[in-house]
């Protein structure tokens, strides 16, 4: 596997190529095959908030966070940005290259990030050939699909109640700690700072989060739930 930081690339050491095998989409794969694998996949690294890819950009490649996180991004015709997905560590991205064609969104690191991209292409024919990795794959669009329709159910909610059930996924996602600003946390629910800003601060007078330097704290996930069921 080849790693590129600062524009520049060297062969990694076999110690480096582990994390490949910690992956769970990769679990079911033989060292033969993590070999075969490496050989086409490369390591970049991006600053927070640069650009992986663009909408309209060929989709030549398919991507996994390493370390970090990254955002996918979509632009309204009114020039309102919506988070539609949020990929941490062992995640994939960029799934729009298995149609073929450009991807459909924007793809940004949302904090320092090392990702591994490989080609599309390439990567399918390795599908066909491994039952198991294509299985995992599969496993992961659905839970991919099945989030996409609850956004879309969630789109015609109430602000504070979109809020609210992008808190529940972030924090089954990541965690009680969510180290994402009140503001990212708005674009995840599709709503204006202004809106998220009055939203917290009710959640936070009722204990229900708390916030810090770019991160939020889920105290009680429970509540935040019943809270949903109120609205």
């Amino acid at each position: 596997m080849l790693t590129m930081t600062s524009g520049k690339v060297c062969f990694l050491t076999s110690a480096e190529d582990r994390h490949l095998a910690k992956m769970t989409l990769f679990k079911s794969c033989s060292g033969v095959d993590l070999l075969q694998i490496e050989k086409y996949m490369v390591e970049k690294r991006f600053a927070k908030n640069q650009s992986i890819f663009s909408a309209e950009e060929p989709a030549e490649m398919i991507w996994f966070v390493k370390t970090g996180y990254v955002k996918e991004v979509e632009h309204s015709l009114r020039g309102r940005s919506q988070i539609v997905s949020l990929v941490g560590a062992d995640g994939m991205f960029g799934t729009s290259a298995f149609g073929g064609g450009e991807y459909d969104c924007y793809a940004f690191a949302e904090t320092k990030a090392d990702v591994l991209a490989f080609p599309i292409r390439v990567f399918q024919s390795f599908l066909d050939k491994h039952a198991a990795l294509g299985r995992a794959v599969l496993y992961q669009f659905s839970k991919y699909l099945l989030e996409a329709k609850k956004m879309q159910a969630f789109a015609v909610e109430r602000v504070e109640k979109r809020i609210l059930h992008a808190l529940v996924r972030l924090k089954d996602q990541f965690g009680a700690t969510i180290r994402l600003t009140r503001k990212e946390i708005g674009e995840v629910a599709g709503a204006n700072t202004e809106t998220v800003i009055r939203v917290f601060s009710r959640l936070e007078a009722k204990g229900l989060v708390r916030t810090g330097r770019g991160q939020v704290i889920v105290s009680d996930v429970n509540k935040l739930l019943i809270r949903m069921r109120e609205l």
